[in-house]
């Protein structure tokens, strides 16, 4: 098991974790890969019968299947996977060994744009195509992440009264999910704020789904922090985010004693050599998830686009966040992510202030260490695959 850097640091942070060496009031995984110790029985495939997983299109969609899966003692052969032919989840399922079964999809960029005029046909295409792939397996439960070819598998549920249970991350649904909520049996959200856009009745709050990994004592990782000094990590993907690098770059005077791990995206690769030119940096085009638990076992700062799964990961660990939400996210949700996340002590820059701020004030100031992600409320959604 590779050993973190900085032993005096990491004995700190572990002061608000249990005797397990997780953090309190959160639950790690003892099986790994395919299942919980979050008393989710174990159950073999003859048990459960099949059941059907939808979601795709971003790895907002995508990644949180993945970590559900990782959760539940369950065959993987008891999964199947309705998406786009060769898409994103497609690939995705494959590598997770979960059977993958392509639909007719259409995504919906604008209700502005002239597309909107074929999404009915596509959708009426995607409802036959679901429909028959249902009738066919007849799974016990659909499970629907939001996404291209969602709603298609939720009508086709609907009208087969095949329970569908749907998880909304962010605290503004995307249009998939508000429109499944109609016909949703059950509905998880990541945030309270979200509730409002639901029938109430039907709405449960569990938190974001995450991996197992995150919740594992001592995690192990390829990515090592290699000096005492302030640790800080950026993560901020690839999608408009190059005035975000451009500011660091521009205020590297103000980051005196401090320690790096950039995630830079491929977008910005043209940026890595003037990253290079810092001392204790180091520079990446994508971290893979299986280092980020161990990353954040011994940072200090996140610099961090708002995606809702991303700031759940992080506030596992008593790391100090400044959060720079995307302007151009669907219906503005990573602002409300932000604003949420605000409000338990982390620091928010809209983008268009970030020239105005200085981030060495925001680094080095004492910032309380606390986790914000303090309970793990997931198990009312894992439950609902032993019903």
């Amino acid at each position: 098991m590779l050993k973190n850097s900085g032993n005096i640091k990491t004995s700190q942070k572990r002061s608000n974790l249990n005797e397990k060496g997780v953090p309190k009031g959160i639950v790690r995984s003892q099986y790994g890969e395919g299942g919980t110790e979050l008393g989710v029985q174990r159950t073999s495939f003859s048990e459960v019968s099949r059941i059907c997983l939808v979601g795709g299109g971003t790895g907002g969609h995508i990644m949180p299947i993945l970590s559900l899966v990782a959760h539940l003692p369950i065959s993987r052969e008891s999964f199947f996977w309705l998406g786009g032919n060769a898409s994103m989840e497609e690939t995705k399922a494959q590598e997770a060994n979960i059977r993958f079964i392509p639909i007719t999809t259409y995504k919906l960029t604008s209700t502005k744009s002239l597309g909107v005029l074929l999404y009915p046909f596509k959708l009426l295409q995607g409802v036959l195509d679901a429909r028959k792939i249902l009738k066919q397996e007849q799974p016990k439960l659909v499970f629907s992440k939001g996404g291209p070819g969602s709603v298609a598998v939720g009508v086709a549920a609907w009208t087969l009264n095949i329970p569908l249970y749907i998880h909304e991350s962010d605290t503004v649904p995307g249009f998939s999910n508000k429109v499944l909520g109609h016909f949703a049996t059950q509905i998880f959200l990541g945030f309270e704020e979200a509730q409002k856009w639901f029938p109430k009745n039907k709405t449960t709050v569990v938190g974001q789904i995450l991996h197992p990994d995150f919740f594992a004592k001592n995690p192990v990782g390829n990515i090592n922090w290699k000096t005492e000094k302030k640790h800080i990590f950026v993560s901020c993907g690839s999608q408009g985010s190059r005035k975000i690098f451009q500011t660091l770059l521009e205020q590297k005077k103000n980051f005196p004693d401090t320690e790096w791990i950039i995630s830079l995206g491929t977008l910005n690769g043209n940026l890595r050599d003037k990253f290079e030119q810092w001392e204790n940096t180091q520079i990446f085009d994508w971290i893979p998830q299986s280092d980020i638990p161990h990353i954040l076992d011994d940072t200090d700062i996140a610099i961090t686009r708002a995606s809702a799964t991303t700031l759940a990961e992080l506030a596992t660990r008593p790391i100090h966040l400044i959060i720079i939400p995307l302007a151009i996210s669907a219906g503005n949700h990573q602002l409300y992510n932000a604003k949420a996340y605000e409000k338990m002590g982390n620091t928010m820059i809209l983008e268009q202030d970030l020239e105005k701020v200085n981030l060495g004030e925001i680094i080095f100031s004492n910032h309380p260490k606390k986790i914000s992600y303090m309970d793990e409320k997931i198990l009312p959604l894992l439950k609902i695959f032993q019903k």
